[in-house]
């Protein structure tokens, strides 16, 4: 065990752009625009043109904020007092949504990066003849993947929920600092439905699950990376597709179809943590429990295979 954290090491070393500077440059983006969008809303430099309006929302009768060349700043605090007014549970939902949206682009990112990271890891091993120099050491087939594995499904997941984590505070802080001279509770407003720690919280346990949920596709890009000669991605997606077709042909059922594409990826983390969303996916099923054990299986047959690998 005391090999792998240097393989984990090892992984960062060689991934440092992707799995490092790339969430950093997007968090740079986001407290941009946001700095950006404030100085607009302060300054007052930019203004918009509106009318006015008032419609009835259930029981409620709301006047809308309609004047010509009106400020951002006039617009902004118009809707800032709005949004005071509202119910606790109202403004949590509100805020549910807005960090959401904010936050997802990070976690399409990381799928992304997730994925072509284990297509590529045993195969640019290969490639590169590195593995030559890797097979020499006193290092175990097991702990080389489990240190890839681990690195795919921890390491990089939870950098990029630190710097997601660093978006909700900038965002958090930036409309605090533009709700300021509005006559609201800024706490009670912005800072307590917010919810920031377990928001926080959430997201690690969607993070942990999401990768035994996936581990059979994970498992799968692993195998084909450290069986493929040449054009892992293509194997990936093109061997599925062989198989999902003869079954469909023969059989005319979609049972391996279904179950790939369902532990592709955890879809809507949303239901994690936003009111009025359900969600089939119990971290205690037969689902989950087939997930870790034909994912395990995968794994599995990855290490077999590194054992008997050379350069191509």
């Amino acid at each position: 065990m005391n090999q792998l954290p240097m393989l984990l090491k090892r992984e960062y070393w060689e991934h440092r752009t992707t799995f490092l500077y790339l969430p950093a440059i997007m968090s740079m983006l986001f407290i941009g625009i946001l700095l950006f969008g404030s100085f607009a809303i302060q300054s007052g430099v930019v203004s918009v043109s509106v009318d006015s309006d008032r419609y009835e929302n259930g029981s409620h009768q709301t006047e809308e904020f309609r004047a010509d060349g009106a400020s951002l700043l006039e617009v902004f605090g118009h809707r800032i007092n709005q949004f005071a007014d509202q119910s606790f549970s109202e403004r949590e939902q509100v805020l549910n949504r807005v960090y959401y949206s904010t936050s997802v682009i990070m976690f399409v990112v990381l799928w992304f990066v997730i994925v072509f990271y284990f297509v590529n890891c045993l195969y640019d091993d290969r490639k590169d003849r590195s593995i030559l120099f890797w097979k020499s050491l006193p290092v175990s087939d097991t702990m080389t993947v489990v240190s890839k594995l681990i690195a795919g499904l921890i390491v990089v997941p939870m950098i990029f929920l630190v710097f997601t984590m660093i978006n909700n505070v900038a965002l958090l802080l930036v409309s605090s600092i533009a709700a300021l001279g509005n006559d609201i509770d800024i706490f009670a407003t912005l800072w307590a439905p917010a919810n920031i720690i377990g928001r926080w919280i959430t997201f690690v346990g969607y993070i942990l699950f999401a990768g035994i949920w996936c581990l059979p596709f994970f498992g799968w890009l692993l195998l084909i990376s450290s069986w493929a000669k040449s054009a892992p991605l293509a194997w990936v997606v093109g061997i599925p597709l062989l198989i999902t077709t003869v079954e469909r042909i023969f059989t005319g059922s979609d049972v391996v179809r279904v179950f790939f594409m369902q532990h592709v990826a955890l879809r809507q983390p949303v239901v994690w943590y936003q009111d009025g969303y359900g969600s089939e996916i119990s971290v205690v099923s037969i689902q989950t429990l087939l997930a870790l054990i034909v994912g395990a299986g995968l794994i599995g047959l990855a290490i077999w295979r590194r054992g008997y690998a050379d350069e191509l």
